[in-house]
């Protein structure tokens, strides 16, 4: 089971293209407007090894306080972490990427990077055991790596 639960820190790290974002980021719709294509990609790596190493930690907290352990879950559990873990963080992370506005000249490149993470996460969300059978969220971490990411969209 072990193997499940790291499919699961792997979907919240391929995902996390759309995180990027941060908590931080006091600049304003205009200055984020402006950023570089490779700003852009600076920050959206950045992010997506930030949730990476969140992942983990926040999986186990669910276990725990669930009184599971995330190597001997059965799948149903797993279901349970994927669905209460990994689905709001793929919400977030879509507002994120959204919210920082892309690059001049990509809007149509992020656009599909962050339609095709709603689409997963809606399917995700429908259907948690979807992250134990396969990638859900193919489509995205493809376009993810296609604009040119490297850790966002690594399989």
């Amino acid at each position: 089971m072990h193997k499940a639960f790291l499919t699961i820190a792997m979907a919240v790290a391929l995902v996390a293209v759309a995180g990027c974002g941060s908590d931080d980021d006091n600049g304003s719709e205009e200055t984020q407007a402006t950023l570089t294509k490779v700003e852009f990609i600076e920050r959206g790596d950045a992010i997506c090894k930030k949730a990476e190493e969140r992942s983990e930690p926040e999986a186990e907290d669910f276990a725990e306080e669930n009184g599971f352990d995330l190597e001997k879950a059965t799948d149903e559990e797993l279901e349970e972490a994927i669905a209460a873990v990994l689905v709001p963080a793929l919400n977030q992370q879509a507002e994120e990427i959204d919210a920082l506005g892309a690059p001049e000249g990509d809007e149509g490149q992020i656009d599909a990077i962050v339609v095709a993470l709603e689409e997963g996460t809606a399917e995700v969300e429908d259907d948690p055991g979807l992250v134990l059978e396969g990638e859900p969220l193919k489509e995205a971490s493809q376009l993810a790596r296609d604009y040119g990411f490297e850790a966002c969209g690594e399989e």
